[in-house]
């Protein structure tokens, strides 16, 4: 019994030590939550600084930007003239050639025997020729000394030394030489149009010869190749492509507004690359297209501009726009409602609705909501508010 109220003392002072823990604690909390809370005060943002720009009228050139992929200024696509079998293939496409070399041959026997034939057809015309041109003038001399004779003989009938029947028949051999002068004549004046018809069957033949020869119309390069050796080409068709490459061009569609205020020989500028090239238009369709109402521009680049397929853009000028209100692009706010701006008025914004006509560069040309002289921010326009407070920035 004795030994048991050490222990009973023990869970005492352990209980009373807990719930003095806990009054303490209780009591923190009560002084926390009933402390007085300080006064919050409020103190308004700083002006937000802007950069301001003063509305004028000025005149602005809009331009057109079309783009196209370059091409060569001359093309080509080559057929024979003639049917024949392909005997020779000189050339491969990138090959460069100067104009009149051969490109394919076929096969020629038939036009060389053709044309040696016409040839000794032309031959034998100028024979034939030379021989008549002789012949008259041996028929002519004949009739002069027939004339003499048959004078003589009139002279000495008289003296009845003639008899008239030979008179008779030195008259009608007269008459027989005459004859035959007059057809020499004939021979001989229609020898220059035999000649002419024999020489042009040699043209024609040399011209058939030509024809097994299919050559470079202008210097350039090959393109394609469509037949091998052994093949037979047809008439009319495509059997080379070629391509003048030293100068390139680009065909745009443009509006047929804006292709009425062109005129060939005028220069416009050419984007390549990143470089901006001076071009020249070198054609304007002049008829619309009915179906999109475009009219095809050729637009031609310096020799040695560009490279074959590259794209470029072109600008095409457009009407002036003369004393017209214009703000920077930057100054603008657009949202599913429309197109805003921010317009600085004793210190503050005041949000306003534009009405916007077209843009031109880095400037956005305004119809409604504003007027010439007012003062709105010029850029970084999203992150402000109707109403707010500004300073505007020196410039």
């Amino acid at each position: 019994m004795v030994g048991e109220m050490p222990a009973v003392v023990t869970r005492s002072r352990r209980v009373l030590a807990l719930a003095l823990l806990g009054a303490l604690a209780a009591l923190v909390v009560l002084v926390v939550q009933t402390r007085p809370r300080p006064r919050q005060v409020q103190v308004a943002p700083p002006p937000a600084r802007v950069h301001a720009f003063t509305v004028v009228t000025r005149d602005l050139q809009p331009v057109a930007r079309l783009g196209g992929r370059l091409v060569p200024w001359r093309q080509a696509h080559l057929a024979f003239e003639t049917t024949g079998r392909v005997v020779r293939r000189a050339v491969a496409p990138g090959a460069r050639l100067a104009r009149g070399a051969v490109l394919l041959a076929l096969d020629d026997r038939a036009a060389r025997a053709a044309l040696a034939e016409a040839q000794a057809q032309l031959a034998l015309e100028r024979a034939a020729v030379r021989r008549d041109r002789a012949r008259l003038a041996l028929a002519r001399e004949r009739v002069r000394l027939q004339e003499k004779e048959v004078r003589r003989q009139a002279a000495l009938s008289g003296d009845s030394l003639v008899s008239a029947t030979q008179r008779e028949a030195a008259r009608m051999r007269l008459a027989e030489l005459r004859d035959q002068v007059a057809t020499l004549e004939a021979a001989v004046a229609s020898g220059d149009a035999r000649l002419a018809l024999r020489q042009a069957a040699v043209d024609q033949a040399r011209l058939a010869l030509e024809h097994t020869r299919l050559r470079m119309p202008f210097d350039g390069v090959v393109d394609r190749v469509h037949l091998e050796v052994g093949d037979l080409a047809r008439a009319g068709g495509v059997a080379v492509d070629v391509a003048d490459d030293r100068r390139l061009e680009v065909h745009l569609q443009a509006r047929s507004n804006v292709a009425a205020r062109l005129a060939v020989g005028e220069t416009v500028s050419v984007y390549h690359e990143g470089t901006r090239l001076a071009a020249q238009v070198v054609a304007i369709q002049a008829v619309p297209d009915p179906r999109t109402w475009t009219r095809e521009v050729v637009v031609r680049l310096p020799e040695g501009a560009g490279r074959v397929g590259a794209w470029v853009e072109v600008t095409l000028p457009l009407p002036t726009l003369q004393q017209v209100l214009a703000v920077p692009v930057t100054a603008l706010l657009r949202d599913e409602g429309g197109s805003w701006v921010f317009r600085i008025r004793r210190g503050r914004l005041e949000r306003v609705r534009v009405g916007t006509g077209p843009r031109v560069g880095r400037w956005q040309v305004i119809r409604t909501g504003l007027r010439a002289g007012m003062q709105v921010v010029a850029r970084d326009v999203a992150a402000l508010g109707d109403g707010q407070r500004v300073e505007v920035a020196p410039r």
